[in-house]
């Protein structure tokens, strides 16, 4: 089950709004270090990004 499209921007929502999204689970965002100088030409530079929060479905999701 996918967020509603009228849902609040995602910085104002948190793990404490679980309810509205049965199945899902929340990633509240953070930094890390994406890429490598050390292995494959097109893994470089290696920088650092930002990821937003977001929702996840717990299970994967197919058109099966």
């Amino acid at each position: 089950m996918n967020p509603p499209l009228e849902a609040e921007p995602w910085s104002n929502q948190s793990s404490q709004d679980a309810t509205c999204y049965p199945g899902m689970v929340w990633f509240p965002g953070g930094k890390f270090r994406m890429g490598s100088d050390r292995h494959y030409a097109e893994e470089a530079p290696s920088h650092r990004v930002t990821v937003g929060p977001f929702w996840m479905d717990r299970t994967p999701v197919t058109n099966r």
